[in-house]
């Protein structure tokens, strides 16, 4: 339903060729997701990276996705 990447720059979903080769500075969504159409629901994990030249760093390493992390979250607002 949705490819599994996306460039990431001064528009959320900034235009990229995919064919080009990653390059120092860019940065990109990681973002697997499962869709049941039968049921109309769906769901999918965003991380964004940015490529350096010593490697990938996770921006949203931090970010909670256990649900018990999420609910406690939700507890506190």
């Amino acid at each position: 339903m949705h490819g599994t990447a996306h460039h990431i720059g001064l528009d959320v979903h900034d235009v990229g060729l995919y064919s080009r080769p990653f390059e120092r500075g860019m940065v990109l969504t990681c973002e697997p997701g499962i869709y049941i159409a039968e049921e109309g629901i769906g769901c999918r994990l965003e991380n964004d990276y940015l490529i350096t030249i010593d490697g990938n760093i996770n921006l949203t390493e931090e970010m909670p996705i256990e649900i018990e992390e999420i609910e406690q979250l939700m507890a506190k607002s």
